[in-house]
């Protein structure tokens, strides 16, 4: 009993003592650090400025982070630390994570240990870390991934090696990431496509392998990623791709091909890509975008061929089969300066055209009336010369709901077209570039009058005043035009009288005349005296005018 009782003594006061140390310890948070005991949770970011990993804080921690501070390892610091999930190291000086430095933190689900000076990674850096689904090892100095290396990582889903200097990536690198669905490659050094390493990672639905020398896509690039939903190959030089490149890729959903250096679109290589949803394919070097060349992408939604300083002309039925396209934008191509009104008359569930900073001077009616319904059109930015055909652009953005415009903004779906705003909340809007009048004027502060259109009851009487005037005019022709025919008629052929008078009495005769003269000429009855005896003298008498001799009576 009284052995019992001295026990009972001893851990009350063992556990008064570690009450006392634990106490101690809570109250000992670093310089510059917010400790949160209550949500187990300790941020120290710059004003801490430490050189190593703490390690008296709670044991009991859930959440550390350490941004922006001087630390260069992680030594074995973190084994105090075993209910930890969060690791956020972020913007530091490691340049080595060592091996096995990880051993007790088998809870830890997130890492993140992004701008650091990271050269390489051992193979038993990541032992120990059983549970983790998250690494982030962007912008560290990384110049290649050696076998196995990721071995540990078994439940990892999300995978950032992106903004380092990789050259190269082992086969078997990725070598028991099964469950891996987000690899991130972006902006590295890589000349070729890792294809043999993705054999490891049949399950990954996003890869991104953009701004990187690849140059050329091969033949089944990516034939054991059936499962792949977002591929992204933006910025990596590539002037060809081959037709079988995206072979088996009938998940893909969203694919990126812009800032390259294609010079036609790639047609052919799409016809595997039939569940394509979004393709980006602008910052291109082709000069026409040809009819047809997106038919075999019959469920793509969203379309942007944006930056394309080379592209001129886009032929109708461009948009051939795109029947079910919501977006599309063409938009900051210069060089492009007109385009056929029937060229959207494909896309009829169009909800968003964007055309933007192209070379347009003008647009016809028929961009929106090729739709049913109000469509967002984006057309600021152009040189548009605000004269009587660009009056129905004013009445469709004066038309426009202003509350809508401002949901949009807020991220709705619903698209109207004016006004615009920018991140201020300022009312940005569509500018004339020409005539010189209305130079940087919005078109939506103009009026009607300004665009030298009239309404059509203003045309009536103008026009009823000109038909009027032409036919007073006419008819004073008309009458000018007889009177003069019968005096100058009259005139010739006083003067062919006479002058066939003067010839036979004068015993000559002229044969010079080009037309033939008349036979008889009439002449009106005159009051002259008639001797009574002499039968009724006819009203008119006629005169011979033959060239024959005449006798005197």
């Amino acid at each position: 009993m009284y052995a019992m009782m001295c026990q009972m003594k001893i851990v009350l006061v063992v556990q008064i003592v570690m009450t006392c140390i634990m106490s101690c310890v809570h109250s000992m948070c670093p310089r510059g650090c917010h400790c949160d005991d209550s949500r187990l949770r300790t941020v120290c970011q710059s004003e801490a400025e430490l050189q190593f990993v703490p390690h008296t804080l709670n044991p009991a921690l859930k959440e550390l982070i350490l941004k922006n501070n001087h630390i260069r390892g992680v030594q074995s610091s973190l084994s105090v630390y075993r209910s930890l999930e969060l690791l956020d190291i972020s913007f530091n000086q490691l340049t080595d994570l060592g091996e096995n430095n990880f051993l007790e933190s088998n809870r830890i689900e997130t890492m993140v240990l992004v701008t650091n000076s990271l050269t390489t990674l051992k193979n038993y850096t990541f032992n120990g870390l059983s549970s983790l689904k998250k690494l982030y090892l962007s912008d560290n100095k990384l110049e290649e991934i050696n076998a196995n290396v990721l071995k540990p990582l078994t439940l990892l889903q999300i995978l950032d090696l992106s903004h380092n200097q990789i050259r190269y990536i082992s086969s078997a690198a990725f070598n028991g990431l099964t469950n891996l669905i987000d690899l991130n490659l972006r902006s590295n050094q890589l000349n070729a496509i890792p294809s043999n390493s993705f054999k490891f990672v049949p399950n990954i639905k996003a890869l991104d392998l953009g701004s990187n020398m690849l140059i050329n896509i091969t033949k089944s690039s990516f034939a054991s990623l059936a499962n792949l939903s977002e591929l992204r190959l933006d910025a990596c030089f590539i002037n060809y791709i081959d037709i079988h490149a995206f072979n088996r890729l009938n998940n893909l959903t969203i694919l990126r091909l812009n800032n390259n250096n294609l010079e036609e679109i790639p047609t052919n290589s799409f016809e595997d890509l039939i569940a394509l949803e979004e393709l980006k394919i602008g910052e291109n070097h082709f000069v026409n975008i040809k009819s047809k060349v997106f038919s075999n992408l019959i469920h793509l939604r969203t379309l942007e061929i944006t930056k394309s300083h080379s592209l001129s002309f886009v032929e109708l039925g461009a948009f051939y089969g795109l029947t079910h396209l919501e977006r599309l934008e063409l938009s900051h191509n210069k060089l492009l300066t007109n385009i056929d009104n029937n060229v959207f008359s494909d896309t009829p569930n169009l909800q968003y055209l964007n055309l933007r900073a192209n070379g347009f001077v003008t647009l016809q009616l028929g961009f929106v009336n090729t739709f049913d319904r109000k469509i967002f059109l984006d057309v600021r930015d152009n040189p548009l010369h605000c004269n009587c055909s660009l009056e129905w652009l004013y009445n469709y953005l004066m038309q426009s709901n202003t509350s809508s415009v401002k949901q949009v903004i807020n991220g709705s779906n619903d698209y109207i077209s004016y006004p615009f705003f920018d991140l201020l909340g300022t009312i940005v809007g569509v500018q004339c570039e020409s005539p010189p009048s209305l130079q940087s004027k919005l078109i939506t502060d103009l009026h009607r009058d300004d665009f030298g259109c009239f309404e059509l009851d203003t045309k009536i009487p103008i026009i009823i005043a000109i038909l009027i005037g032409i036919l007073v005019f006419s008819g004073v022709i008309i009458i000018f035009v007889i009177r003069c025919k019968y005096g100058l008629s009259g005139l010739v052929k006083n003067q062919w009288f006479a002058a066939d008078n003067n010839t036979i009495s004068g015993g000559s005769h002229r044969n010079d005349l080009n037309y033939r003269k008349p036979e008889f000429v009439f002449i009106p009855n005159i009051d002259i005296n008639i001797d009574e005896n002499n039968s009724a003298l006819e009203e008119t008498i006629r005169y011979p005018l033959k060239m024959t001799p005449i006798t005197e009576l």
